[in-house]
């Protein structure tokens, strides 16, 4: 989105002091991407990683936000559980449903295994122009090139009086 609202990172930094002097043990960070922006996410990340090391964290993430520095500021927190949403890798689902890109996915999903951070690979059946054939295909790119700690796989939910590109 071109906008949306943020939390500076001084209040950011105080809730997370404040949320260690409670004893929270868990945070679940319920934004479809961590930070929403790229430097956001890594800032957060530094910020949990030193002012709350010991709580632990679920936060989604896209697969074309990471790069090695963001893998490695993953690997040093404490996560419960990474989820990444990348749908479906099927060539036949039209790009404006879902554009993946495939080389960043490749490189540095598999990081996260090596690296033992727990993730979610999330899938979506039903897409636009999927196929049981792709969702297949699909699925065993996920577990035999990413090796996942988990897949999970929602159905698509069709929405009354969507409008359809075409």
């Amino acid at each position: 989105l071109p906008r949306f609202a943020t939390f500076s990172d001084e209040l950011i930094g105080a809730e997370l002091k404040n949320m260690t002097k409670s004893n929270i043990r868990h945070v679940f960070i319920n934004d479809p991407i961590l930070g929403g922006k790229i430097a956001r996410g890594k800032n957060i990340l530094r910020m949990f990683n030193e002012h709350a090391p010991d709580i632990r964290m679920q936060s989604y993430m896209r697969p074309e936000f990471l790069d090695d520095e963001f893998v490695d500021l993953i690997a040093k927190g404490n996560h419960q559980e990474v989820l990444i949403g990348i749908q479906t890798v099927n060539p036949s689902v039209p790009h404006h449903v879902r554009s993946n890109n495939l080389e960043r996915i490749k490189k540095y999903l598999p990081m996260l295994s090596d690296r033992n951070v727990p993730w979610r690979a999330e899938l979506i059946t039903g897409l636009p122009g999927d196929t049981l054939e792709g969702l297949r295909g699909s699925i065993k790119f996920v577990v035999d090139e990413l090796r996942p700690s988990f897949l999970y796989s929602y159905h698509l939910t069709a929405i009354p009086e969507t409008l359809i590109n075409d």
